[in-house]
């Protein structure tokens, strides 16, 4: 479940969205709180996450316009930092090191976030639609 975790952060919100929806986000939603990672969900699977204090991964969004991803493992942070942009429902994220990865912004609600990404989950060479479920607690 780590591999997968990690996967489809480090390919991030890995581009390739073709939904351009104009679609407002309240970033009021978004910002203020943890967004731990459910589930994902792909090819009709859904893979539900730890809920353990001990290895819940999670997104901070700040209002400054920056997100942390904290992967927690046998109960130690490690933190990775990105700035990250909202235009309609599309966010792009970029990387210390300059990497930049889009996604699209499918649910926002004060507990419940949904991203979209392509990622190649099956490594066959083909990017598959992946959604990463977020709840905070």
């Amino acid at each position: 479940m780590k591999k997968l975790a990690l996967l489809c952060l480090l390919t991030g919100f890995a581009a390739c969205s073709d939904d351009s929806s104009s679609t407002s986000i309240d970033t009021n939603h978004l910002t203020g709180r943890k967004w731990y990672v459910d589930a994902y969900k792909y090819a009709g699977n859904t893979i539900p996450q730890p809920d353990d204090a001990c290895s819940r991964d999670y997104l901070e969004f700040f209002t400054n316009g920056t997100v942390n991803f904290t992967e927690v493992y046998n109960c130690e942070d490690y933190t990775d930092y990105y700035t990250y942009d909202l235009d309609g429902n599309t966010i792009t994220r970029t990387a210390e090191n300059g990497t930049v990865s889009t996604g699209t912004i499918k649910q926002l609600t004060a507990s419940r976030l949904v991203i979209e990404n392509n990622t190649d989950i099956d490594e066959d060479g083909t990017p598959e639609a992946v959604q990463t479920i977020y709840t905070t607690n």
